[in-house]
């Protein structure tokens, strides 16, 4: 059975999730799906995956969803068709990656946008509707998610909406001792502190990710904190500028990481892992994290509350400014009972499940 995954870009965490999704589907012990691709040259995929290459649109995020979304139709012999993004074509599974709709109604909560971000928007939002509406099979990757399509879209569809929670694969992300742990911040991270509390944010949008959010809270705490250093992984030109502002005002360092291929490392070696998202489907970070002994500090969005059992495997905060408040105040000896047990919560996330559910998925779609 040939699937055929359609994303729109190589960055961030939806990439992610196809590429992880695409190797488990070729690691799979039974036979059967024969995984390819429509994406971008630089997603990361093996060389036996065919790939069938989609060039994005770099200067704007909307011009790309509308390219994508009147290029990805006219595909041929794709077998299964599973979009990550959205499309004007037939749908057999489309997998929410958060929702748009939900997304622009938070950041643009306190402002009134400008008419072409609202016509953008509506557009948008109808062509996000269509995806929901019309694909044979929804997948979320929460509860919470699901609830706003019912809400907002007024969508309810029984034996349609399916949940299937995100996995991580435990080979590539993996807690070290705190031996290890220590000597891997001084070999690999040499500019920064090795005794410093390390909090560390992933994210390539630094306002929907909250990393502004989680910045401008930092600096209404005057107190000193010399023994803390913030490591920021991301992709976001819009915002950098600001980001950067706000890092030079705060009295600690600050450390924009160029380097993705440092972000394992990162996720073993940091106290903390922080996020403040205005929309998720199920932030890949967050189990990377976990699995890798990084505790996390987030807000509710997506799959957080299915995830995070507030005081056992991490901490679930209200707001930024409650975020830094729990970074900045827990205690080392709470740090690492919740270090355990989000190790041991990712654990149960495995990729072979998350895999079987896909497949059943397909087959149920090719028996129809």
């Amino acid at each position: 059975m040939q699937v055929t995954h359609f994303v729109n870009d190589h960055r961030g965490g939806l990439a992610r999730y196809v590429e992880r999704l695409i190797d488990a589907q070729q690691r799979a012990a039974r036979p059967g799906i024969v995984p390819q691709v429509y994406g971008p040259r630089a997603l990361r995929v093996s060389p036996q995956t065919s790939h069938l290459f989609y060039t994005p649109a770099e200067s704007r995020w909307g011009l790309n969803q509308w390219k994508f979304a009147a290029m990805s139709p006219w595909v041929r012999h794709c077998g299964v068709r599973h979009f990550h993004n959205y499309t004007a074509g037939a749908i057999d599974v489309f997998t929410c990656h958060g929702l748009y709709t939900q997304n622009w109604l938070a950041k643009n909560s306190d402002s009134m946008p400008r008419l072409y971000q609202r016509a953008q928007f509506s557009a948008l939002s109808a062509l996000e509707a269509r995806c929901l509406e019309q694909a044979k099979v929804v997948v979320f990757q929460s509860k919470e998610n699901e609830e706003f399509v019912s809400d907002y879209f007024k969508l309810r569809r029984p034996g349609s909406f399916v949940k299937i929670l995100q996995a991580v694969d435990t080979q590539q992300f993996f807690p070290v001792d705190e031996a290890t742990r220590a000597e891997k911040r001084r070999s690999v991270f040499g500019q920064i502190r090795p005794d410093a509390r390390w909090l560390l944010f992933v994210g390539h949008d630094f306002y929907g990710k909250g990393l502004l959010r989680i910045m401008a809270a930092f600096e209404k705490r005057r107190e000193s904190h010399e023994a803390v250093a913030v490591l920021i992984f991301g992709y976001d030109p819009a915002n950098k500028v600001q980001a950067e502002n706000l890092a030079r005002r705060l009295n600690f360092p600050v450390y924009f990481m160029a380097d993705d291929e440092l972000l394992k490392s990162a996720y073993q070696c940091s106290d903390y892992l922080m996020l403040d998202s205005v929309s998720e489907g199920g932030p890949m970070v967050l189990l990377e994290g976990m699995a890798s002994g990084c505790v996390p500090i987030f807000t509710t969005c997506g799959g957080v509350r299915e995830t995070i059992l507030s005081g056992v495997n991490g901490l679930v905060a209200e707001s930024a400014d409650h975020i830094v408040q729990l970074a900045l105040g827990t205690q080392e000896a709470q740090r690492s009972v919740l270090s355990k047990g989000a190790i041991e919560t990712a654990a149960r996330r495995d990729v072979a499940t998350f895999e079987r559910s896909y497949r059943d998925i397909y087959e149920s779609i090719r028996e129809k």
